[in-house]
């Protein structure tokens, strides 16, 4: 059996075990995904600290405010090109 934090992530209605997908990405994905994902947790803990607010009334407020506030966008565009390199050496 392989070791935990190479299973998948566990994901139930309440918890996603970031920590083990944080170790696996860190051991495969290159350095800018690395860093795009830490853009995303930074951001994620600076939402977290704001007062409450309904999720569909801040997107739309912030999308309105900033067309490049998309925060998964950089990161989805580097994972897109790690696979397309990969694509590309393996075949």
């Amino acid at each position: 059996m392989a070791p935990r934090w190479l299973q998948p992530c566990t994901l139930n209605a309440t918890k996603i075990d970031y920590s083990e997908s944080h170790v696996r990405m860190r051991l495969f994905a290159p350095r800018n995904v690395l860093d795009e994902a830490e853009v995303i947790i930074r951001g994620l803990i600076e939402l977290s600290l704001k007062p409450r607010m309904d999720l569909r009334k801040l997107a739309t407020e912030e999308l309105s405010k900033h067309s490049d506030s998309d925060l998964l966008l950089p990161f989805s565009v580097a994972c897109r090109a790690d696979l397309d390199n990969l694509y590309r050496t393996v075949h």
